[in-house]
């Protein structure tokens, strides 16, 4: 009897040092070595609710849905009295675009839930039946962000603005400031031709962006010329249809908050000079910690419009954006870094070389600091010129 509680005792201990490592790699974020761990422990306890739910749970935010799916699948019949389980099976489903099985899916759930019809708005919302999507969301309370969210992208895919920017205006007065809201309140703003509203809008989601998202680097992707996302909060995201109706910043909107920010710091470049000869050193300095907080704002701005054409392999067109800031951007290295990209991108070599040797010699010592694009582009373009050198001087 000793013996057996004793591997009984072991067998515990090794369970829970397994929970403990999958939970570990679940909070690091490495879910694939969690799954890993969790299919070994399915082979031996193939109807473990916990594995299961965990499997689901990291399928799922691998973006894996059909996976994901087959594991909620099988907890509604293992949990059969838990209709959460339900609920993720649908979503799931309707996550991997399988929107007839996420219909049935939800039908199948017993107890009519509010996050249950919101679901079935969000399916009706992608097989285009707006109306029946209205529908269900009518006949939800109305005291969710998500709910409000939902109404206002089906009136704007009607055509319906006016409503559309009344129920993004009643989601923000329940969230408060968030970035995605406040950009699709821009969007119909804009739409009913309401431009300066639609602007300032814009404003204030690019300097909280620059303000509370400084890691994001916003602009400076190594591939060139991407406008990072501020992000969304995950009451949003699990309502599917901020996603699903995912707006893009038009060049028109953009090229208006570029001048806007221009001429400030146009402004701020005059007073500069005058403050640098008239010998009143902290009124200098406060212009020059105003000038670059500004042009970190309009940064972001400038690449937005870049990237329109980058997208479209326009390279030329994004040098002429480019080219049109540089006596504002010249000294910033985001502006030198996408400027070489795009020279480089024309087959312009010694250009891009220049521009990526600014960069390189700006870092001095700390040569990891420059980006592994920047450092890659620079020796191909060395060695290219050296094959152009040797034709030329056999």
């Amino acid at each position: 009897v000793g013996g057996s509680s004793s591997n009984d005792l072991h067998v515990q201990l090794a369970m829970a040092l397994i929970s403990a490592t999958v939970y570990s790699h679940i909070r690091d974020c490495k879910l694939p070595q969690a799954i890993r761990l969790l299919e070994m422990q399915l082979c031996s306890f193939p109807d473990n609710e916990a594995a299961l739910s965990l499997l689901g749970y990291c399928y799922y935010h691998l973006g894996d849905f059909p996976a994901a799916a087959t594991m909620y699948a099988k907890l509604t019949k293992v949990c059969p009295g838990e209709r959460k389980y339900g609920i993720y099976h649908a979503q799931s489903l309707y996550k991997g675009s399988l929107l007839g099985e996420a219909e049935k899916a939800c039908l199948a759930i017993a107890e009519r839930h509010a996050q249950v019809e919101l679901l079935q708005a969000c399916i009706k919302f992608e097989q285009d039946d707006l109306s029946g999507s209205r529908k269900i969301l009518e006949q939800v309370s109305l005291d969710e962000v998500d709910v409000y969210v939902a109404l206002g992208c089906c009136f704007y895919k009607e055509g319906c603005y006016e409503q559309a920017l009344k129920s993004f205006t009643d989601a923000l007065n329940i969230a408060g400031f968030h970035p995605q809201l406040i950009y699709n309140r821009a969007v119909c703003l804009y739409q009913l031709k309401l431009h300066k509203q639609a602007l300032e809008c814009l404003v204030g989601i690019f300097e909280h962006g620059v303000k509370e998202y400084p890691e994001l680097g916003v602009g400076s992707h190594v591939e060139g010329l991407e406008l990072c996302s501020v992000g969304n909060s995950q009451a949003l995201r699990d309502s599917q249809l901020v996603e699903a109706f995912n707006l893009k910043e038009s060049h028109e909107r953009l090229k208006r908050l570029a001048n806007q920010y221009s001429e400030i710091l146009l402004r701020l470049t005059v007073q500069i000079q005058d403050t640098e000869f008239s010998g009143s050193s902290d009124a200098h300095r406060k212009l020059l910690f105003e000038y670059e907080d500004m042009n970190e704002i309009y940064i972001p701005v400038l690449m937005g419009m870049a990237k329109i054409f980058w997208d479209k392999e326009n390279y030329a067109q994004v040098e002429k954006i480019l080219s049109q800031s540089a006596d504002l951007c010249h000294n910033n290295s985001i502006w030198r870094m996408n400027m070489a990209h795009t020279f480089f991108m024309q087959d312009r070599h010694m250009e891009a070389m220049y521009y990526y040797e600014l960069i390189v010699n700006d870092a001095g010592d700390d040569i990891l600091s420059v980006g592994p694009t920047v450092l890659a582009n620079l020796c191909i373009l060395y060695i290219m010129v050296g094959q152009v050198i040797l034709l030329k001087f056999p």
